[in-house]
């Protein structure tokens, strides 16, 4: 998706920032989220960005962080994992 976001006034898909990895990182330690997600609340900010580092050489996988559109907060990610054909989204 290059640098181009989506936004449709509430709510903007736009690409990871290395400093969106401490959010991450603290967000997964929220009782609620580890009900559905497989990161373990143990997960660091260094691990974070390693991710954001692989995700953006990936040539099979796209991942956004999903924010307010007005106000630019955090409130989630979104990823898919594709071979040009079929893909998965988590």
């Amino acid at each position: 998706m290059g640098d181009h976001e989506l936004d449709d006034g509430v709510v903007r898909l736009r690409e990871w920032a290395d400093e969106d990895a401490g959010w991450y990182a603290e967000s997964t330690r929220d009782p609620l989220i580890q009900r559905f997600t497989t990161d373990s609340p143990t997960l660091d900010a260094a691990q974070v960005l390693a991710a954001i580092v692989r995700l953006r050489e990936s040539g099979d996988e796209e991942g956004f962080l999903i924010c307010d559109s007005v106000t630019g907060q955090r409130l989630g990610n979104i990823a898919l994992r594709h071979d040009g054909q079929t893909g998965e989204i988590s």
